[in-house]
């Protein structure tokens, strides 16, 4: 059973820890930003170099992938600190950084604040383009023009902003301001209206911790004015490692570049709106620069072309040059000049076909070199940042850094992103499919009848609802439904796999209950099972929707977490009964039911089973540690509740021997008297009949067949009694009918229209022709081809009562008789058919 969990656990997939990185993996798109770093990088290396994709580097073993695991991560890590370099942290901020994140924390934060100020207001006048002209015989022609008179009204904008980093609360004595700036510009309305809001406003601040960041940077044996260093490590002896890209350490990176790319994006939305937003306004103004302006201010919008130097690569070296690779770093030296560079064991280096540790350097340095140009650009364009205008290198540079710190995170998420591809490409390639839940399902049972003795070995949850020495009255299993999301259905995987234990009689009794007064005691076969569910990790579930009226249907899709669900069935055969009672084992030998049904002639369920998952002891532990003593002992005892009240239990009850007992009848009496078992079920269940009416009452010295015939003769006399029963009921409901609505068509009434009639069409034709003159007209009248079997010939009396049989006009006829007094004299009596 260790085997198993010690399987069951190096194969668990935590899809959900997987589902919370930054963005979903494009392979296409990663695929091409990478290939176009690889042209740069190829101009940094020597030309004999040659590296891929890792993928396309056969014969690596499973640590190289750890290995470039950590090449990934370090360069990710380098290149967020070459941007932070771009943002303002030089080498001694830098240091003073990493000397505040080990005892407290360090946070990066945006500030700005406006000012609107009302500068003048002026009137100037246009000219209109069209022109108007006059004829006159005596003064000639005259051109005219008409002229508008515009207000403007004139506005300036200063905004001022800053990036701070400080360690613990905002406003404390370790505070470093990193850069800042001020400027102003002049708008133009043609309103009073404010463009912006009127005095200062201060705008919402936006900050990121970058405390991991800092503390994976080291200085080598402490030596100030060294070279600051990374060395990033996964424990792969951790508990918590799965994969090269599921393990704390990597999640710990991806956390913070998912910070880090939130911030970027808000500064980035900061500098939009607060800045480059009013800088257009104001550029249309400002005719001299507005054009250059407008230019800049699209290109930082526009995708970044500056160089990444985050490349899942390998490089397949031949075995004669990798002596010469342990005593060198690659072809980028120690990397002199940037901020950051990357150390790490030569033996490694060596032996793997991972870039070298100065192929990192020489990445970093382009990565340098290539913002620089960028800054040079820039310079070159604009006005200095000391002229007080509202847009300067400054702010352009300060969005383009952020917007590169944003690409190298989402690189560095994609990279790991593709490790994790590679590993599933590779063993779907070694098992030749994609494996489900109900497949690795399929995979531990296979596995359990191999490690379990064959009497202790799971076996199939599936039983006959049988008695000894007689035909099955049904079956109960236990499913699997596993969803196809492909086909956004679910399909049966087949019964779950027990380790049952079966209990011999004689066994203690049991009992559940019907009412607060009634028990029912039972004794029988039992069966212990132990079901060990196995499932991929993924994100918590909803709990399941109730079943739908018709419990036939299947049930609903199972969500996206793609755990299977259990599905419990029964099926009865035709001319055969049992009871099903599901519910929870009680204290003291009882049994709680919940729900229960009765199964027969073929009937068929399917019953989904709502689990509930219980803390585990340690899991129990934890939480309770922090709580008072009372509140550790309420747990603790609800606890134990739950604990013994958490096993399901299903009762099977057949049911004629139980008819049998009832009816103290011989052993198997019923299972051939298929007509009086049927009458018999008909009669407990529908009508609720008192078995005292139906039990034999005889000697008990009897013959079977005699008292066989004693219960068929209660039966035919229940029956007897509850035909009449019904007639009394159907006589009472038309007479009640008549009362009621003595002209309408009473067959429509009681939903019979083949048999519509009307009180004027009672009687034969003749009778009916007959009627004098001045007789009541028919109302609704509809022509009825039934002839009444004793009707009168001749027409009766107008002022006289008549009798008349309505045994064929009425549906059905009535018992008994009554009058009738009708208006005008008519009357007629209805007696009994």
């Amino acid at each position: 059973l260790r085997t198993c969990c010690r399987v069951l656990q190096s194969c668990r997939v935590s899809r959900f820890q997987h589902a919370a990185t930054m963005i979903q993996f494009d392979e296409h798109g990663f695929r091409r930003r990478v290939e176009e770093a690889v042209v740069t990088l190829q101009k940094l290396l020597h030309s004999t170099r040659r590296p891929t994709f890792a993928e396309d580097v056969p014969n690596h073993s499973y640590q190289d992938k750890y290995l470039l695991a950590e090449f990934l991560t370090n360069c990710g890590l380098a290149a967020q600190c070459t941007c932070l370099e771009a943002l303002g942290v030089g080498t001694q901020q830098l240091a003073t950084l990493v000397e505040w994140s080990a005892s407290e924390t360090v946070t990066l934060r945006l500030a700005g604040r406006q000012r609107c100020t009302f500068l003048r207001e002026e009137e100037r006048e246009v000219e209109s383009k069209a022109k108007v002209v006059k004829e006159s015989t005596i003064f000639g022609k005259s051109e005219q023009k008409v002229v508008t008179r515009v207000n403007e009204w004139f506005w300036k904008i200063d905004v001022e902003w800053e990036l701070v980093a400080y360690a613990g609360t905002m406003g404390g004595p370790r505070q470093l301001r990193l850069q800042g700036r001020s400027g102003s510009a002049q708008l133009k309305t043609t309103t009073s209206a404010t463009p912006e809001p009127a005095g200062q406003v201060e705008f919402i601040p936006t900050e990121v911790p970058i405390t991991w960041l800092l503390q994976q940077v080291k200085l080598p044996g402490g030596l100030v004015g060294a070279a600051h260093v990374l060395s990033f490590k996964i424990d792969r002896d951790a508990e918590g490692c799965r994969t090269p890209r599921r393990n704390p350490q990597v999640e710990a990176a991806l956390h913070a570049a998912r910070e880090l790319c939130a911030w970027s994006k808000r500064v980035c939305q900061f500098m939009n709106q607060r800045i480059f937003s009013k800088a257009e306004r104001c550029a249309k103004v400002q005719a001299h620069t507005g054009r250059g302006f407008l230019a800049l201010i699209a290109s930082t919008h526009q995708p970044s072309e500056l160089f990444v130097p985050v490349l899942p690569l390998f490089e397949a070296r031949p075995a004669e040059e990798e002596a010469d690779a342990a005593g060198g770093d690659g072809d980028g030296g120690d990397g002199d000049g940037t901020l950051v560079s990357v150390t790490a064991a030569a033996a490694e280096a060596a032996s793997t076909p991972v870039l070298r540790i100065g192929d990192i350097n020489a990445m970093l340095a382009e990565q340098r070199r290539a913002l620089e140009a960028k800054w040079a650009t820039l310079a070159d364009a604009c006005p200095p940042a000391d002229d007080g205008s509202l847009l300067s290198p400054v702010e352009l540079k300060l969005s383009i850094a952020v917007k590169h710190l944003d690409d190298c995170c989402s690189q560095l998420s994609q990279g790991v992103d593709y490790i994790e591809a590679m590993l599933k490409k590779q063993l779907l390639d070694a098992v030749g499919r994609l494996v489900t839940p109900a497949d690795f399902q399929r995979y531990m049972d296979f596995h359990g009848q191999r490690l379990f003795k064959p009497e202790y070995a799971p076996k199939p949850f599936c039983f006959a609802v049988r008695r000894p020495d007689h035909y099955p009255e049904g079956t109960l299993t236990i499913e699997h439904l596993s969803p196809d999301r492909s086909r956004g259905a679910i399909h049966t995987s087949g019964a779950i796999h027990t380790i049952c234990r079966r209990v011999a009689e004689p066994v203690a009794p049991m009992s559940f209950a019907l009412d607060a007064a009634t028990r029912v005691s039972f004794t029988g076969e039992r069966f212990v099972h132990a079901y060990l569910a196995h499932q991929f990790g993924d994100p918590p579930s909803p709990p399941p929707s109730p079943p739908p009226p018709n419990w036939r249907s299947p049930p609903a899709p199972c969500t996206s977490s793609g755990a299977s669900v259990l599905m419990l069935g029964a099926r009865a055969r035709q001319f055969s009964s049992f009871m099903l009672l599901l519910g929870r084992m009680g204290p003291a030998g009882t049994f709680e039911q919940k729900h229960a049904l009765i199964l027969q002639n073929k009937d068929a369920v399917d019953i989904p089973l709502m689990l509930e998952a219980l803390p585990s002891a340690t899991e129990f532990r934890d939480a309770i540690s922090s709580l008072s003593p009372e509140q550790q002992r309420f747990a603790k005892a609800y606890r134990a509740m739950q604990l013994e009240g958490s096993v399901f239990g299903i009762l099977v009850i057949q049911l004629k021997p139980q008819l049998e007992a009832l009816l103290k009848l011989p052993h198997d009496a019923l299972t051939k008297e298929i007509a009086l078992t049927q009458q018999l079920l008909d009669l407990f269940i529908q009508y609720q009949i008192p078995s005292d009416l139906l039990t034999y009452a005889g000697p008990a010295a009897a013959s079977p067949e005699e008292k066989l015939e004693a219960v068929r003769g209660h039966v035919a006399a229940i029956y007897k009694m509850v035909e009449a029963a019904k007639e009394g009921e159907l006589h009472a409901a038309r007479q009640q009918a008549m009362m009621e609505q003595p002209f309408h068509e009473y067959a429509e009434s009681f939903g019979d229209t083949s048999a519509g009639f009307s009180l004027f069409q009672c009687g034969d034709a003749s009778a009916m022709s007959a009627s004098p003159p001045d007789s009541p007209p028919r109302r609704n009248a509809r022509s009825i081809q039934r002839t009444a079997s004793s009707a009168s010939a001749a027409p009766p009396p107008r002022h006289s009562a008549v009798q008349m049989p309505v045994a064929a006009c009425a549906a059905g006829g009535m018992e008994g008789s009554s009058n009738i007094l009708m208006g005008g004299g008519f009357g007629a009596s209805f007696p009994a058919p």
